[in-house]
């Protein structure tokens, strides 16, 4: 997977936002090799579960 432009965060491998990872994204439901690890705004608790 190309990874998208993130304007605010150049570099998010680099500074451990994103890991590479075969885990499942709960929200798009697809394993797109890399997981976000940083804090995510929402209800629910959302840990190593988003794709980017």
């Amino acid at each position: 997977m190309t990874l998208p432009k993130f304007t605010y965060h150049p570099d998010p491998i680099a500074t451990g936002s994103l890991v590479a990872s075969e885990e499942i994204c709960i929200c798009c439901g697809q394993a797109r090799g890399f997981i976000y690890k940083g804090p995510a705004y929402a209800v629910e608790e959302l840990v190593d579960c988003i794709c980017p």
